[in-house]
C-alpha cells in the first residue's frame, strides 16, 4: 500500500509541475507579444527598447519569483512522536521576512505609483526616445512580469516544491527510524 502512495504522490507532484509549467509558459507568451510588439513599431531604436523590456521584464519576474517563494514556504507539523526535529530556520526567516515586505508594502502603498512613474520617466529619459508610450510600455512589463513571477514562486513553492520537502524529509526520518531500530535489535 505504501507504494501505491508513494506513486500517487509522485504522479500529484508531476501534474503541479506540469500545470505550473504551462502557466508559466503561457504567462511568459502573453507577456512577450507586448514587449516584442511595441519596439518593432519603432524602427529607428526598437533594438534598445526591446532589450529595455526584456531586461525589465526578468528583473521583475525573477524578483517576484523569490517573493512569491518566500510567501509559499511550506511549515511542518513536528507533532509527530519522535525525537527527532527539523531544522526550521528557512521556514522562520521566511515567516519575518514575508511580514516585513507586507509591512513595508503596505506602509508605502500610496508611493507604488509614484515609484512606476518615476521608473517609466527614468527608461524614456534613458533611452532617449521622445514619445510617453515608452513610460506606458515599462510600467506595464514591471507590473505584468511582477504579479506573474510572485504567481509562478508561490504556486511552485506550494505545490511542487513543498511536496519535495516533505518527501526528502519523510525519508531523512524513514532512514533515522530504521537505524535506531537496527540499533536496538544489536543491543537485544
Amino acid at each position: 500500500q505504501n507504494e501505491t502512495e508513494l506513486a500517487k504522490e509522485k504522479n500529484t507532484i508531476k501534474e503541479a509541475e506540469t500545470t505550473i509549467l504551462l502557466t508559466l509558459y503561457m504567462g511568459l507568451f502573453l507577456g512577450m507579444v507586448p514587449v516584442i510588439g511595441f519596439p518593432i513599431t519603432i524602427p529607428e531604436m526598437g533594438g534598445k527598447i526591446l532589450f529595455i523590456g526584456i531586461i525589465l521584464g526578468i528583473a521583475a519576474f525573477l524578483s517576484s519569483f523569490f517573493m512569491g517563494t518566500l510567501f509559499g514556504m511550506p511549515k511542518r507539523n513536528n507533532e509527530k512522536e519522535s525525537d527527532y526535529s527539523l531544522n526550521n530556520s528557512l521556514v522562520e526567516i521566511s515567516d519575518w521576512l514575508t511580514k516585513i515586505i507586507v509591512g513595508l508594502g503596505l506602509v508605502n502603498l500610496k508611493e507604488i505609483p509614484d515609484y512606476l512613474i518615476s521608473l517609466g520617466e527614468y527608461v524614456r529619459t534613458s533611452s532617449k526616445y521622445d514619445g510617453q508610450l515608452i513610460n506606458i510600455y515599462s510600467i506595464g512589463i514591471v507590473i505584468y512580469f511582477g504579479f506573474l513571477g510572485l504567481y509562478i514562486g508561490y504556486n511552485y513553492m506550494r505545490l511542487v516544491l513543498s511536496n519535495k520537502y516533505k518527501y526528502a524529509d519523510d525519508n531523512l526520518i524513514r532512514k533515522e527510524l530504521e537505524m535506531a531500530n537496527e540499533k536496538i535489535h544489536e543491543v537485544k
